[in-house]
């Protein structure tokens, strides 16, 4: 069980030293830490809904190059997303241990390892979108694209150091800032849209360089907040992380999350193909439906903290583990539930063009059953990166997604004519497998740990 505990360097109670809490107990210092981070998580991605609305009521052009610059910004990022992937373990481990000098040690490497990756990343971002050109796209969409990845570019690095003040400061159970820059961004974000967009007319360019001046005011506000807590002592050796531990978590981690987002991105090429016409619509599907995942991220988070914490208290991180399973998929319900029965209704609000709005409604409904185990498998793998298990994760997510998914949705849109719709089954399937692999993996190993094996 090496991978159950990310250093066993670092003194960690004997177990048994801290008390077991009850089901009740842990369920509420659960729901505590997963409530503010889900706003949070809400409040962003309400930045992309807001110039979503705002260009798809422009053109189905602009609403389309839009939406594929930012899937295939987003993708690249998960290198930077990987990073504070593995602050999560190895912060709240630490201060489950009792150390917090080494913990703020691993976000300081984890915001060096942002600043030096991030030219290597926008680097990747322009190749993919110069092969992206050559798949048969409209000409019309990837200049609108283009556009707004150069307007975008600034805030890969910016989001990236937000991610790792997040991490820091949720290990912290310290919620209050994350929630209150979020909503600070999308008060600068709305007016800023509308003035870039409609008022000066820079479409997708305007739609990116607002997504930019947001992502900024979240950074500040997060970084300081998190530059706060740094210890009054000074760090000793012993307390040192070193940037190749960070490393040698975030790549898994950054390669799990590229997996998964990099086949959506994919997936958003392909629906371009199709047309301006469907391409908006799986736009405005995706977008609803990453707006509700990201309560189930939410509850990720927390899940991983409470998990990280469990481990470095040498408790046993199973039930902590499958109670965030449980409430993620639960809360997922609501989202499907909500898509199901007003699909239409809520398409109307991202366009009034009457055939984008029929492509949407299907894809709605779609998004209402792979909700269920979006959550779940978002979740599990949270819990997976509170025991540093991230391998595993990584490998399933590549074989779910590229080998399970993709080429179902492959088939269904091109040879068996059924278009974007067949492209959202393929995904369907891909988040099924994943969701069902992750779980199992976790409750597998962690049900093989208890209070005294905890630590390698």
């Amino acid at each position: 069980m090496s991978e159950i505990s990310v250093d066993s360097s670092v003194y960690r109670p004997s177990p048994g030293e801290v008390p077991e809490p009850s089901t009740a107990q842990e369920l509420r210092a659960l729901v505590a830490l997963a409530v503010p981070i889900a706003l949070a998580q809400f409040a962003q991605i309400l930045l992309s809904l807001t110039d979503t609305t705002i260009v798809g009521r422009t053109s189905s052009v602009a609403l389309a190059g839009a939406g594929l610059g930012r899937a295939l910004s987003f993708a690249f990022a998960s290198i930077l997303i990987g990073v504070a992937g593995a602050l999560e373990p190895l912060a709240s481990q630490a201060l489950g241990a009792g150390s917090p000098n080494r913990a703020f040690s691993a976000f300081e490497r984890a915001v060096r390892a942002v600043l030096w990756l991030s030219l290597p990343t926008l680097a990747l971002i322009a190749g993919s979108f110069g092969v992206s050109s050559y798949v048969g796209l409209p000409a019309d969409v990837s200049h609108a694209s283009a556009m707004f990845l150069l307007g975008h570019a600034p805030a890969i690095p910016m989001f990236g150091l937000f991610l790792c003040a997040r991490s820091f400061l949720q290990s912290h159970e310290k919620t209050r800032p994350i929630v209150i820059a979020a909503i600070v961004a999308n008060l600068v974000n709305v007016p800023m849209c509308l003035l870039l967009v409609h008022t000066l007319r820079w479409g997708a360019f305007g739609a990116g360089l607002a997504s930019t001046i947001s992502t900024g005011v979240l950074t500040v506000v997060c970084m300081r907040a998190a530059y706060k807590l740094k210890p009054s002592t000074p760090i000793e050796a012993q307390d040192d992380v070193t940037l190749g531990t960070v490393l040698r978590l975030s790549f898994p981690i950054g390669l799990q999350f590229l997996a998964e987002i990099g086949v959506f991105s994919f997936v958003g090429v392909l629906a371009g193909t199709l047309g301006a016409t469907a391409g908006g619509a799986h736009q405005i599907a995706l977008n609803l439906a990453s707006f509700t995942f990201m309560g189930a991220l939410g509850i990720s988070a927390a899940t991983s903290t409470r998990v990280g914490l469990a481990v470095g208290q040498r408790r046993s991180p199973r039930r902590v583990g499958l109670l965030g399973i449980a409430v993620g998929t639960g809360f997922m319900a609501l989202g499907a539930t909500v898509f199901w029965l007003a699909p239409r209704l809520i398409a109307q609000l991202f366009s009034q063009n009457e055939s984008v709005i029929a492509i949407a409604v299907p894809l709605l409904r779609i998004a209402a059953l792979f909700q269920l185990f979006d959550g779940a498998q978002a979740v599990a793998s949270g819990a997976l990166r509170g025991i540093a298990d991230v391998r595993f994760a990584f490998g399933a997510n590549v074989v779910a997604h590229w080998f399970v998914g993709l080429p179902i949705a492959v088939f269904l849109c091109f040879y068996a004519h059924m278009g974007v719709v067949g492209l959202w089954w393929g995904l369907t399937a891909g988040l099924v497998t994943i969701a069902l692999v992750t779980t199992a993996r976790f409750a597998l190993r962690a049900g093989q740990t208890d209070a005294s094996s905890a630590v390698a």
